[in-house]
């Protein structure tokens, strides 16, 4: 499928908003394909409607309503980091519509299971930021997210508190039960990157771990559209 016929929609990951995805969408679009990114209830642009009820499913239904009202046969839906069970979920609810799914160093889904519960390391990592009610996860230390020195300034003031239900409400399906293409972009220098990868290699994916850290949708966008597009 040549660039100029593929439609992408891209999710976004847990503290962040559609600006995350804006380098790696300036060269999709560059490259000919149409791009749309789904801002998630109570996160970026949309942190004002924020509330504790806010779980997987609410971000699965953003995504299904976006889906729903564009004008597109076909689709790719790439998720990064938590966004990846949020388009995992979407392309299993949209099955007609979807091409393929693109998870950029994020989880494989498997039914019943929440992020939490699909890898244990997230959840003791980021207990200590759970809020006072815990019901939102603060957003975490730069380091965390692998951000450089020069990405700080601008990315982490826009960071947004996550509500908890996001993290703890369970997937209803498996990644690797789905029809469409499967494919898998993990960074080595996220703690779980080479081992996520690998796991999807194990599981049929087109799968592969590259240098680079866990926010590489805002440092190698390039490297991230060229896979995006290579998607079938």
């Amino acid at each position: 499928m040549n660039a100029s016929d593929r439609t992408v929609v891209l999710v976004h990951g847990s503290w962040l908003g559609a600006w995350a995805w804006r380098a790696v969408a300036a060269e999709l679009t560059r490259q000919g394909a149409s791009v749309h990114i789904v801002a998630l209830s109570g996160l970026g642009a949309r942190a004002t409607e924020s509330r504790p009820d806010i779980g997987l499913e609410t971000h699965v239904d953003d995504v299904l309503a976006y889906i729903d009202a564009l004008d597109a046969p076909s689709l790719t839906i790439a998720g990064h980091s938590y966004g990846s069970l949020v388009a995992s979920e979407a392309a299993a609810l949209r099955p007609e519509r979807t091409d393929a799914l693109v998870v950029v160093d994020g989880m494989i889904a498997e039914a019943g299971r929440s992020l939490f519960e699909l890898v244990p390391q997230v959840r003791d990592a980021l207990t200590p930021l759970f809020d006072s009610a815990a019901d939102f996860i603060l957003p975490p230390p730069p380091e965390f997210l692998g951000l450089t020195p020069s990405d700080l300034e601008g990315v982490t003031s826009a960071l947004t508190p996550m509500p908890l239900l996001t993290h703890t409400q369970a997937t209803r399906f498996s990644a690797s039960a789905l029809t469409c293409g499967l494919h898998y972009l993990g960074f080595s220098g996220f703690f779980l990157g080479e081992a996520l990868a690998a796991e999807a290699d194990r599981l049929g994916w087109r799968a592969k771990c590259v240098p680079g850290s866990h926010m590489s949708i805002i440092e190698q966008p390039q490297a991230v559209a060229q896979f995006i597009l290579e998607a079938t």
